[in-house]
């Protein structure tokens, strides 16, 4: 049976693959692994790390291994308005205005999210220069090579002397669980704004315990980090308030000696198995589409969190020689949510041609930067001539910089059925038939967020 490449971009729920479960395209994920000579440059070099809630940069800080640790919920969500001026009085009739002006409560550094700390690896102090963004001048980096494992979300690097340190975080708990036969250590990330941190150690588990302030509306939040070790298997730990009520120092502390007290094989089995769960839903490689064998992807929350240039919701890409009849994919009742194109028909030169199916979706793109700015291209995108596209539309609605965008000389072609609307930016013009939306379509854009969260009452 002929294949037909189908990859959706972004996370995608409520699908199950055809590939039973596996990894639809297995190779080009291998191939996707990151490789670097090396990480001395945390900007530009360093490898990233996480699993959905925890995360860090990981690169060398002048000869020391280190990590730039954060969390979603770790922020100084202060708002202090208490010297801002009264907001501006507009009187819209007569064109008239007074008071406002630049509030103060601007210029604080808060609200923002919060690095939590540094995991030092194989420095008990912070070597000499620890702020700079790269390695001190005339200082030789000891990482040989780093490589990012993609498919199993394991960061492997090598120093001379055959020195190798393994690092993951792990995908069922907010744990960084570090091989590494040198020590670890945490680091403060200091601010003027806030207090500081308390450290010390526990019957050999060191911690970390930030206190981070309120206001009068908010009660502010602590996280504590703990380092645990049993031999060359170290775990670093996070936990805050939002997760816990207890003590969250005792918390972090239990957490990473619960997790060096178990078997790193079972730990790491489960990480892979957690993984693999997510790259078997990342895409798709379907039959080619029929009458009466439709591609259906119905009720699906897409969403694209990459950068406008590059960043379709959903990606389609089949080689007829022309417009088949039938549509090659169908939405239905989909959500599809990115910077720059709801959906991204093929690649530069691809000389297949593609029909794509939307039915009650919404198509929501959120650049929309003015003409002389930096726009996103269109809702619905495609690199190649635009014959090489049709859409069909039927009862939907959609949001972004202008609805079609081609690099090709021709249009997009596309049938409409049912009310299809646009929110577009307001110096573009719509295609015929579609309705422009006067206001911001606010139900729609309600649909930005997933079907379901787990955020918990009372976050940031």
């Amino acid at each position: 049976m002929k294949k037909i490449p189908l990859i959706l971009c972004g996370f995608l729920l409520c699908v199950r693959t055809s590939s039973g479960g596996g990894i639809p395209y297995p190779a080009a994920l291998n191939g996707a692994a990151v490789l670097e000579s090396r990480i001395t440059d945390i900007n530009r070099e360093a490898l990233m790390l996480g699993n959905g809630d925890l995360n860090g940069l990981l690169w060398e800080r002048n000869g020391t291994l280190c990590l730039r640790v954060a969390k979603n919920d770790v922020w100084d969500a202060r708002i202090d308005t208490s010297q801002d001026v009264p907001m501006m009085q507009v009187d819209v009739a007569n064109r008239k205005w007074n008071g406002g002006g630049y509030p103060p409560s601007w210029k604080q550094a808060y609200p923002h999210p919060r690095c939590a700390a540094v995991v030092r690896i194989g420095a008990t102090v912070a070597e000499a220069g620890a702020g700079q963004r790269v390695r001190a001048e005339g200082s030789a980096p000891r990482i040989s090579s780093a490589r990012l494992d993609l498919r199993h979300a394991v960061a492997e690097l090598d120093e001379a002397g055959a020195v190798r340190t393994v690092v993951r975080v792990l995908a069922d708990r907010n744990v960084f669980l570090i091989e590494t036969a040198k020590e670890v250590s945490l680091e403060e990330i200091k601010a003027k704004e806030l207090p500081a941190a308390e450290q010390g150690e526990s019957n050999g588990v060191k911690w970390l315990h930030m206190k981070m302030p309120g206001d009068m509306d908010y009660a502010g939040m602590e996280y504590a980090m703990a380092v645990a070790a049993n031999g060359k298997q170290k775990a670093v730990s996070l936990v805050t308030s939002f997760d816990t009520k207890e003590n969250v120092r005792s918390e972090a502390i239990r957490l990473a000696r619960d997790t060096v007290a178990e078997e790193p094989s079972r730990l790491i089995a489960r990480h892979d198995e957690e993984w693999l769960r997510y790259w078997s839903a990342s895409g798709v490689a379907n039959h080619e589409a029929r009458s009466d064998e439709p591609c259906v992807f119905r009720r699906c929350w897409l969403c694209c969190l990459d950068w406008w240039g590059d960043a379709g919701a959903a990606y389609v890409r089949c080689s007829h020689t022309s417009i088949p009849n039938t549509p090659d994919a169908t939405f239905e009742d989909c959500t599809l949510v990115s910077p720059d194109n709801a959906l991204e028909v093929g690649y530069p030169n691809f000389p297949g041609h593609t029909r794509v199916k939307f039915t009650k979706c919404r198509l929501l793109v959120l650049n929309f930067s003015q003409p002389g700015g930096t726009p996103s291209g269109g809702i619905i995108h495609t690199p190649l001539d635009g014959k090489q596209l049709h859409v069909d539309l039927e009862d939907c609605q959609m949001m972004g910089y202008k609805v079609f965008s081609t690099e090709g000389k021709s249009p997009i072609g596309y049938t409409l059925t049912g009310k299809v609307q646009a929110y577009v930016q307001f110096q573009q013009p719509l295609p015929d038939g579609i309705e422009r939306l006067a206001q911001w379509p606010v139900e729609s854009f309600a649909r930005l967020a997933p079907p379901e969260t787990h955020a918990k009452k009372g976050r940031p």
